[in-house]
């Protein structure tokens, strides 16, 4: 799916929306037949870990480092430590050598 549109019209606010980062003035927002707005924080950073999936446009990676010390430059900001090691887990099996290096090209991952 793709959201496009003029400058201020929405979109990444319709994007917070749908991941429950915001919560909506007024209506409700369901993803999968979950009411968002029924969900504890926690919950909710638990059902976007599992069900929502976002390409940024900007990723905020160091361009000096490799794939593999961006994930583990993150690891100590994040809360989910185990999500981070599998990140590594599958960088380190899809890419090897190349997610060791800064310019290594590594493919597509699914996660």
């Amino acid at each position: 799916m793709a959201v496009v549109g003029p400058s201020d019209s929405g979109k990444t606010t319709l994007f917070h929306l749908i991941a429950g980062l915001l919560q909506p003035s007024q209506g409700e927002v369901r993803v999968n037949d979950v009411s968002l707005g029924i969900l504890r924080e926690r919950e909710r950073d638990r059902f976007r870990a599992k069900t929502i999936g976002y390409v940024f446009q900007s990723f905020n990676l160091l361009p000096a480092l490799s794939a593999l010390d961006n994930v583990r430059r993150r690891r100590c900001a994040w809360r989910h430590e185990r999500a981070c090691d599998g990140i590594v887990h599958r960088l380190e099996g899809a890419c090897g050598e190349r997610a060791r290096h800064p310019t290594g090209f590594c493919p597509s991952l699914n996660f």
